[in-house]
Parts: C-alpha cells; sequence; structure tokens
C-alpha cells in the first residue's frame, strides 16, 4: 500500500460513490440530500481516499476514482464537528480512518475551530481517543410512529405558545439563535439543506417577531414512510413542544407526500402509521424528558465526545454554546 495515500476533497460529482459506501457499511440512510449543501459549502468538507490511491487490486465495481473512506468535517466559527467516518470493509484496517482524521483537524484548526463534536460508535472510538477526543456523555436516538405521540402532553407543555410553518428562506431569522446553542454560524448548511426536496421549517416567535425556536423536518428515505426531525432549537420546552405539535398536524404538508409521493412510488409500507426520527443529544436532559413524557422511544446509540483546541500559546478557549436550547442534531451521524 502507499504510505501516505493521497487525501482528496470530495466534489457533489462524489455524491453516488459516497452515499453508496454508507449503504455498503449497512448505514439505512444514503444522505444524499444531506451530502449536496455539506459539499456546496466551504465550511464543510468531506475528506476522502479513492480506491487508485492505493497499490492494492481494484475490487469488483470499483474503479481507481471511486471513494473507499471518507471523512466529514464542518467548521462553523469557534464550533466543529465531524460526521460521515465511513471506511469500505474490505479497505479497512490500513490506517485511512486515522489519515483523514488529521487531516480534517488540521483544516479545523486552521479555520478557527475551539471545540469539535462528534457521535463515535464503539469501534472508532479508540481511534477517536488517539486523535485526542474525550467522552462526553451517550448519544440517542428516538423514534415512535407518529400516533403513538401523546399529542395531548406537548400541546398542555406547549400551552400559549405556537408554531408556524415557515418559508425555507425564514431559517436566515433564526441566525442569532442558533450561533447561541450551536457555537457558530452553519447557516449556509441549513438553509442548503432546506432548499432540498421534501423538507420543511417550523418557527416559533415571539410577540416582536424574534425567532425562539425552529424545528426543520424532511421525510425518510425508502422503504421508511415518515419524517425525521431535526435540527431542533429551542430556548425552553415549552417552545421545543410547540414545534413538534406542529410538525405533527393533520395538515402538516409532509403527511400527503408521505401518503401519496415518491415514498409511495419507491415502495416504503405506506400502509403502517408514518414514523417520527430523531437524534435528541445526551448533553440537554430537558430534550430527553420531553421526549420519554410525549411516548418518544429512546435508545442509547452511541457516545458524544469532544475535542478542544489549544491556540499557539496551549491555552484552550472552548466554544461557547447553548447546548440547553439545542434539542435536536440534524441528523443521526451528520452534524
Amino acid at each position: 500500500m502507499i504510505t501516505s495515500p493521497q487525501i482528496d476533497i470530495a466534489t457533489v460529482a462524489d455524491i453516488p460513490g459516497l452515499a453508496a459506501l454508507r449503504i455498503q457499511q449497512e448505514w439505512w440512510e444514503r444522505g444524499e440530500r444531506l451530502l449536496r449543501p455539506l459539499l456546496a459549502w466551504d465550511g464543510a468538507h468531506m475528506f476522502t481516499i479513492r480506491a487508485g490511491a492505493l497499490d492494492v487490486p481494484l475490487g469488483e465495481q470499483t474503479t481507481p476514482e471511486t471513494p473507499i473512506a471518507v471523512v466529514g468535517a464542518i467548521a462553523a466559527g469557534a464550533t466543529g464537528v465531524i460526521g460521515n467516518v465511513v471506511v469500505r470493509e474490505d479497505y479497512q484496517r490500513r490506517g485511512l480512518a486515522r489519515r483523514l482524521m488529521r487531516a480534517a483537524l488540521d483544516w479545523q484548526r486552521e479555520k478557527g475551530v475551539r471545540t469539535s463534536w462528534l457521535d463515535a460508535t464503539e469501534d472508532g472510538r479508540s481511534l477517536y481517543r488517539g486523535v485526542g477526543f474525550a467522552d462526553c456523555e451517550p448519544s440517542y436516538y428516538a423514534q415512535t410512529s407518529v400516533d403513538a405521540i401523546h399529542r395531548g402532553w406537548l400541546e398542555r407543555t406547549a400551552g400559549t405558545v405556537r408554531a408556524r410553518l415557515a418559508q425555507p428562506e425564514e431559517i436566515a431569522r433564526a441566525a442569532t439563535l442558533d450561533e447561541t446553542a450551536f457555537g457558530g454560524d452553519r447557516m449556509p448548511l441549513l438553509a442548503g439543506v432546506l432548499r432540498q426536496p421534501e423538507t420543511w421549517l417550523y418557527l416559533v416567535e415571539d410577540a416582536n417577531g424574534g425567532v425562539l425556536g425552529y424545528l426543520m423536518a424532511r421525510t425518510l428515505e425508502s422503504p421508511l414512510a415518515g419524517i425525521r426531525a431535526g435540527s431542533w432549537v429551542a430556548t425552553g420546552d415549552a417552545v421545543a413542544a410547540a414545534l413538534l405539535v406542529a410538525l405533527l398536524a393533520e395538515d402538516a404538508p409532509w403527511r400527503d407526500v408521505v401518503a401519496h409521493g415518491s415514498h409511495a412510488a419507491h415502495g416504503a409500507n405506506t400502509n403502517e402509521p408514518p414514523k417520527v426520527v430523531l437524534s435528541p443529544p445526551g448533553n440537554n436532559p430537558a430534550a430527553l424528558t420531553l421526549l420519554r413524557n410525549a411516548h418518544v422511544d429512546i435508545i442509547v446509540d452511541d457516545l458524544i465526545m469532544r475535542h478542544d483546541f489549544a491556540d499557539a500559546s496551549g491555552v484552550i478557549h472552548p466554544a461557547r454554546q447553548r447546548m440547553d436550547w439545542l434539542y435536536g442534531w440534524l441528523a443521526a451521524m451528520v452534524f
């Protein structure tokens, strides 16, 4: 094998290959509606090694350009996230993930990131600890059927707070809220996701029009029928609950899409109640409590880890965040 295989920055042309790589590793989601806005934003890179960069015979249906290892990274001001860490099974144990991780962290450091987060599977934790990440708290996977959610409890928790379906471009109005919660400006990424098909935005505003919370949602990939909720940011439980109430409304536009749109055409089982799937962070206990009280099943999934970068003098200045405002990540394994 080449001692130091070339690392490329993936482009839009690599999206089919990156999506196929995820499926080959038994991820249920191809993730193309996330990969596209990530690759279009200069605050994100997908660091990739291709099959042709290694001195090994090419596998079946593999060309020299085929991505066989990838690490995704974003740099949103002081906050970074690592995600989409995948090495194809027949290319594992060659040090490719470690090489890509170091490239991603070097890039984040150059971009001014102070704190980088990732969601670690058990298999990857030794690698991440080896490049400087520390264990934080569990991450969670939450899902349930729409019919099982205790909407009455959510409505009581929301009280007089109301959310509304908004136009995708209105996400810009949530910029200050999101930067406070997340610790950096990721608006280009969120706006890019909302430009993808079958994606919706909900807002809660105060009496003066200030944004108190937002929720993004998009349809699940076939064969699953339903929606993924996230990113989900709110200044408190009443706001967070109001966003879910609006999302679950009987006239919500996603319901018609799931029942009669592309999901039905591609074999999703629309005879079963649609699912709601989201990824609540373990560092906001209020989010977990809210979901449990709403009868949403919560499963301990992986482990949130963080890397704090030292400055030139060796001093660490962690990114400032309001993690208690972050009720849901954008997607599992992705930012």
